[in-house]
């Protein structure tokens, strides 16, 4: 009988170890203790405790978690129990950092500024006074002055802790500068003020008290170049240390006043010193005369030729205590007067032109200045003449050149030519006449142009050759020498008929092909030697062609040749014609291109050349089946071939298909997959595969070869075939373990995979764990398969991942700083902040940054320096550098103006003073001033304006402005009436004025008008009326400038009426001896009579009554004192009567001498 042993599972007590932790550090490891019970031989327990994420101090339980016992019952064997424990989370520490805890006084509450570790923790200050300073305890920060305790206490959830240290807050510089000052000689001290620099938040001069400002100068002190020190003194201040500065009082020279100045007028090439300066100087104190001399500051300067605005100066004896006076005034420089000519040029054609020269014939030049540029002449160069002008020839703006010209002469040149002996034999042509020049050729444009000629006769002899229609052209002059021609006998003749072989096309003519024979005329004796064609080695194409020769005497005796033509016939060559290789094509194509090949063409000729080329017939057609077909050719034209054709043969072969079996793969205990190929070639359309692949039996693992079974296609195809291969294998599958990354300081992931490839049947699974040997420092470490593994059936393939740990990245970046130019740096130091990434527990950043060395304004690298850090290895540590910037100084400037504008000035006219000064030395500052708006015209009134001041030293301080009142007073301005003049009896011309050059403002205008009265009263003339031959007065009338600007200066004018021209002549007339002198009449010939006016007074004639010609003069005949009359006499002739007796021309000469020319006769006469 079986009796059963029940085993009961062993009680096992367990209890969770109570725990402390400061809040910010990592859970401590939870341990436990066996209280009760123990583990067998090989038994252990596994897992671990757990406790909940905590949110606030306090406590928080441990419990049993995945606590278990591992045992060969998988845990049946123990009864396990777990008392909890308690882990108490406590406050953790503070540290507390004070920052910048020596102030200076700044007008407000002084924040303290306090940083953490952790950062972000609450942290409340309270402030008290210490060592004197009055101050109770408050969390309200302090302003003033003194000595404070910062306590700071931690009030946070998370965090304790408390800290206290010293705040000093220093007074603040208040610097006290008594201002400079200015005066003139002889004035009273202007008031003494001082100047402060540092008051803040709203301070004045009220809230400290002031110190004493005073001089030791009075009025009657001389003046100081270093002036006098104004000091200060006492004062004192609770929140500012006074610093105080002594300012200057500078007495100036006192400015004299001076008169008109004049000037005497200079010509170009007078230093300044040799024109006068006429004027004297008074003192401005009392009126009095102020010895001195006028001087010009440039007083050896020579000025161009023109008006310049020259500056001068009056140096008066006692210059300790005045001015010099300066001034400018416009000096007249004249040009100076030069008189050039130039001197007769020549030369001979052809050559290059000499310089033109030429000789000053007046005048001089001054030190250092000379003529430029050259003389030149009308171009031109052909014979003749042309004049010399003045070219670029040239003195500087500051001369008058007076130039004279000449002639410059192209002389001819001489050309000499020969003409060249020649020979000919008797029957021949004459051969060409030729020259050549002895000496120098004319070339283009010049030329020689025309033939040469011979006397007359063919018979054999010498002919001279004479100079024919030759000429050169117009810039040469032609000599001239002769040549001869000389006429020689025949010699050579044949003996017969001339035998020729006929060439072969392509082959060259060649006298070996002309038979015959040649004999002297003379002698009769044969003459060795040989044919030559005139077209020797040439190849003509086929057919007849005519073709000339002549005879080569093996010895040259210098006889004319012999020559001669003949008919040739050309044979066309013989041309093979062939296929080319062996043509062949497949089943089902169409029959190739068939290409010829030609074997006889010369010349380098090719097909080309071929007006037909041969026909290609071949009998085969797509279905021919395989074989040989014959190929004919036949036809073909050419001009200079003859065809032999030669048949070919065309290969039909079958069509050829290469046949690929797949290879195939299949797991064990499946079917069998499809078995399938692939092929190459073509299939005609209407043809397909019939019959079906097979293998080599077998269901076991491995390969089986795959047959071509029964596949098969038409006879005329061939198949090529290529067996495959079907494999059976196991299931694979293959596994990745997961890439894994982290960061230095993070805890590490769960170890993953994934089934890259293959297939787990249902219900099976991967069993077992990976493992990796990772540590948390940063590196590289392998995944390994561990205890993973597949059920049986499968192939594992397992492919290990890395874990891999990164430093943790870390970017600090450097606080940005700056200073001004000659301060020293920041006593706190150059600060640093982390921007990304975060510190692991108990590491830290060790060194301090640095930055680029200099002093002098502009911005400087923060680098690095030693900042570093700790462990260094396990971090990727990322610098982004600040910018340390030394600012330049800005000065602050003071000025006023000088002088006053006029109404329409430019603002950069004005003169002024001004300073501008580096506030904290107060060092008198050197530089340029100017106006941005100095082209501005200026308006009456008084206006600030901006004076922009770029210092010297523009390195160490920035630019300053002032702003300074200008002040513009009312213009006067110069109106001139226009001088006019007219002619009588004209219209009025129009009353014009003149202002200068000065010019309105678009919105001004003169308005009104001019008014015209009589020189002598003065009273006004009547315009309506012509005004009478005379002078008038032109007067200002309304005549008016814009009344509130300008006020006029007005200076009259002159119209001048001048006399009207009117020209008459006398009509001629006459009368018989006896009879009353008639009317005498005259006719206006120029010029015309105003309105209203009329002739006065007639016309007379020489007295006299006998027969002549006597004047007809102007008499009494008058226009009045507005005219200019011109009279032209007219001719009064008296003829005799019918019955008068008449003398000779004498006596008419006596009895004219016997007249008395001073009698007249009074006649009337009309217009």
């Amino acid at each position: 009988m079986q009796r059963t042993l029940p085993v009961q599972p062993k009680s096992l007590l367990l209890k969770a170890d109570d725990l402390t932790c400061q809040w910010g550090n990592e859970i401590p490891p939870l341990t436990w203790q066996i209280v009760s019970g123990g583990l067998a031989n090989g038994d252990e327990i596994v897992g671990s405790l757990q406790t909940p994420q905590p949110d606030q101090p306090g406590d928080y339980p441990i419990e049993r978690g995945t606590l278990r016992v591992s045992d060969a019952a998988g845990g049946a064997n123990h009864q396990l129990e777990v008392l909890p424990g308690v882990l108490t989370w406590v406050k953790g520490n503070t540290q507390i950092q004070f920052s910048s805890m020596e102030k200076t006084y700044s007008g407000y509450p002084v924040e303290v500024v306090v940083e953490t570790v952790p950062a972000g923790v609450t942290v409340q200050l309270t402030y008290e006074g210490v060592d004197g300073t009055q101050y109770p305890s408050s969390s309200t920060p302090p302003v003033n002055a003194g000595k404070y305790r910062v306590t700071a206490q931690v009030e946070d959830t998370f965090y304790t802790g408390i800290d206290s240290t010293l705040l000093q807050i220093s007074k603040a510089p208040l610097i006290c500068r008594a201002e400079d000052k200015f005066r003139s000689y002889l004035q009273e001290n202007p008031p003494l003020t001082i100047r402060y620099e540092g008051f803040l938040a709203g301070d004045s001069v009220s809230d400290i008290t002031a110190p004493m400002v005073f001089t030791n100068a009075d009025r009657l002190s001389p003046v100081n170049e270093n002036g006098y020190e104004i000091y200060l003194q006492g004062g004192s201040a609770r929140n500012y240390q006074l610093e105080l500065q002594s300012g200057i009082l500078m007495i100036n020279k006192t400015q004299g006043l001076f008169n008109e100045v004049l000037l005497s007028v200079g010509v170009y090439g007078m230093p300044l010193k040799q024109i006068l300066i006429m004027g004297y100087a008074i003192s401005s104190v009392d009126g009095s005369y102020l010895p001195g001399v006028f001087v010009w500051d440039q007083e050896n300067q020579v000025l161009p030729a023109g008006l310049w605005q020259c500056n001068w100066h009056f140096i008066p004896e006692d210059s300790d205590n005045y001015q010099s006076l300066s001034g400018n005034s416009l000096v007249t420089i004249e040009k100076r007067e030069v008189h050039v000519a130039a001197l007769p040029g020549y030369k001979t054609y052809g050559d290059s032109d000499p310089v033109l020269r030429y000789h000053v014939a007046a005048g001089s030049l001054a030190a250092g200045d000379a003529f430029t540029g050259v003389l030149l002449r009308r171009p031109g160069e052909n014979v003749g003449s042309y004049d010399i002008g003045q070219g670029n020839l040239a003195l500087n703006e500051n001369y008058v050149l007076v130039f004279s010209g000449d002639t410059f002469r192209i002389m001819p040149k001489n050309v000499a030519i020969q003409v060249v002996d020649v020979s000919k034999y008797e029957g021949q042509p004459d051969p060409e006449f030729t020259w050549f020049c002895i000496g120098d050729t004319p070339t283009d444009p010049d030329w020689i142009s025309g033939t040469l000629q011979r006397m007359e006769g063919e018979e054999p002899g010498e002919y001279e050759i004479l100079q024919g229609d030759l000429r050169v052209s117009d810039n040469y002059q032609l000599e001239f020498h002769s040549g001869f021609l000389t006429i020689l006998p025949q010699v050579y003749r044949l003996t017969g008929e001339l035998l020729v072989t006929n060439p072969v096309y392509g082959q060259p003519l060649s006298g070996e092909m002309i038979v015959g024979e040649v004999e002297n005329a003379s002698t009769g004796e044969l003459v060795p030697g040989h044919f030559c064609w005139d077209e020797e080695g040439t190849c003509p194409p086929a057919g007849t062609m005519e073709a000339g020769w002549y005879f080569v005497p093996d010895l040259d005796e210098g006889f004319p040749p012999l020559t001669g033509s003949l008919e040739i016939q050309i044979e066309k060559a013989l041309l093979q014609v062939s296929c080319i290789g062996s043509p062949s094509r497949k089943y089902g194509e169409e029959n190739p291109p068939f290409e010829l090949h030609y074997d006889g063409f010369v010349l380098d000729e090719d097909s080309s050349v071929l007006i037909q080329p041969p026909t290609v017939v071949c009998a085969a057609v797509k279905t021919s089946l395989p074989g040989e077909y014959e190929i004919s050719i036949d036809g073909g034209q050419a001009d200079n071939y003859e065809f032999i054709c030669q048949p070919g043969v065309l290969q039909v072969l079958p069509l050829e298909i290469e046949v690929q079996a797949a290879n195939q793969q299949k797991r064990y205990a499946q079917p069998d997959p499809e078995l399938t190929f692939t092929f190459t070639g073509t299939l005609l359309p209407q043809d397909e595969f019939s019959g079906q692949l097979e293998r080599e039996p077998g269901e076991l693992p491995g390969g089986y070869t795959i047959l071509q079974g029964t596949l098969t296609l038409p006879p005329y195809y061939k198949i090529n075939f290529t067996p495959g291969t079907l494999v059976i294998d196991l299931i694979p599958i293959t596994v990745k373990a997961d890439d894994l990354q982290m960061f230095y300081g993070q805890p590490r992931p769960d170890l993953t995979y994934q089934v890259i490839s293959g297939t787990l049947l249902d219900e099976e699974h991967l069993s077992g764990t990976m493992d990796s040997d990772w540590q948390r420092i940063p590196g590289t470490y392998e995944i390994s398969q561990g205890s993973l593994s597949a059920a049986k059936g499968y192939q594992l393939t397992f492919i290990p991942g890395i874990i891999e740990v990164l430093p943790q990245p870390l970017t600090v970046r450097a606080f940005d700083c700056q200073k001004e130019y000659s301060f020293e740096d920041p006593q706190d130091g150059l600060k640093w902040r982390i921007v990304s990434g975060n510190l692991v527990s108990g590491d830290r950043i060790t060194g301090a940054l640095e930055r680029e060395p200099g002093e002098e304004p502009g911005e400087y690298r923060i680098t690095r320096g030693t900042l570093d850090v700790s462990p260094a290895e396990n971090y990727v540590f990322t610098f982004i550098e600040g910018v340390f910037r030394i600012d330049k100084i800005a000065p602050y400037g003071i000025g006023h103006t000088t002088t006053v504008l006029y109404h329409g000035d430019i603002l950069s006219q004005v003169e002024y003073f001004s300073r501008f000064i580096d506030p904290h030395t107060n060092l008198i500052l050197t530089g340029t001033t100017y106006f941005p708006e100095g082209d501005l015209r200026m308006r009456k009134g008084i206006a600030a304006h901006e004076l922009i001041f770029v210092p010297d030293d523009n390195v160490h301080y920035t630019g300053g402005s002032v702003s300074l009142l200008i002040h513009v007073r009312t213009r006067a301005l110069d109106v001139t009436a226009e001088d006019k003049s007219m002619i009588y009896g004209d219209p009025l011309p129009e009353l014009t004025w003149d202002i200068g050059d000065y010019e309105f403002f678009p919105d001004e205008e003169i308005t009104g008008e001019l008014a015209l009265v009589e020189a002598g009263s003065g009273l006004p003339v009547d315009t309506s009326k012509p005004l009478p031959v005379g002078e008038y007065l032109i007067k200002q009338g309304t005549l008016q400038t814009p009344p509130d600007d300008y006020y006029c200066q007005f200076k009259q004018g002159r119209l001048t009426v001048n006399k009207r021209t009117v020209a008459v002549r006398a009509l001629n007339s006459g009368k018989v001896v006896g009879t009353t002198d008639p009317a005498f009449d005259y006719e206006v010939t120029a010029g015309n009579l105003v309105a209203g006016d009329a002739f006065s007074g007639h016309l007379n004639r020489v007295s006299g009554e006998t027969p002549g010609a006597y004047p007809i003069r102007q008499g009494t005949l008058s226009l009045g004192s507005n005219y200019e009359l011109i009279f032209t006499e007219g001719v009064f002739t008296i003829s005799a009567s019918s019955g008068t007796r008449s003398g000779g021309a004498g006596n008419m000469a006596a009895t004219r001498s016997m007249e008395q020319p001073s009698s007249t006769i009074e006649l009337s006469g009309q217009e």
